[in-house]
């Protein structure tokens, strides 16, 4: 008896650390695509969940137009998108935000692109409030588009490197079907 008591508590445990963290991706007829915390239920169907341990691991495809006026990136398997860059020629991955007001760039890639810090602030995240550096790049470029002198700023931390609305306003942005398409204005 104890040996089955142990074991239905190390699995619980494991369910529990496993979901610790974790976003659940759902669909309902009611309520239509929404994200929570804890698994989808019976009646709705589970249409993706990730964890912010797993964000690196994607399934990106990039298709770009023969005019190079748009390209296109395929949701990866968490329901995010992707992109690779370079910032000042460093090659980076972003994370595509439309929550984030700028462009985050970790410190170990600002200090390989040479962006320097002219002013400490106080920024209002997803995860609370945390102090950022402001900073120009000199070029910003995701697929074929190049965006010069472009604010950005430089997280105290490595977090996950992210493209925000200060860079994606200028772009027109569409979602269908698990595609995000780009296209220049």
């Amino acid at each position: 008896m104890p040996r089955l008591f142990l074991l239905a508590f190390f699995t619980l445990i494991t369910h529990l650390s496993l979901a610790e963290n974790t976003i659940f991706k759902c669909n309902s007829k009611e309520r239509g695509m929404y994200y929570q915390p804890t698994p989808c239920n019976d009646v709705v169907d589970a249409v993706t969940s990730w964890s912010d341990r797993e964000l690196t691991k994607t399934l990106n495809v990039v298709k770009q137009d023969s005019n190079y006026n748009s390209m296109s990136l395929k949701q990866d398997y968490y329901g995010q998108y992707s992109i690779d860059g370079f910032v000042n020629n460093v090659p980076i991955k972003f994370l595509i935000d439309t929550g984030a007001s700028f462009i985050l760039i970790p410190k170990t890639i600002a200090l390989q692109a040479k962006l320097s810090c002219y002013r400490q602030v106080v920024a209002d995240t997803a995860n609370g409030k945390t102090t950022v550096c402001e900073t120009f790049i000199a070029k910003l470029r995701i697929g074929s588009f190049s965006i010069e002198n472009i604010e950005g700023a430089i997280s105290a931390r490595d977090d996950m490197p992210l493209l925000g609305m200060n860079a994606l306003k200028q772009f027109k942005i569409e979602q269908t079907n698990g595609e995000l398409r780009i296209t220049k204005h």
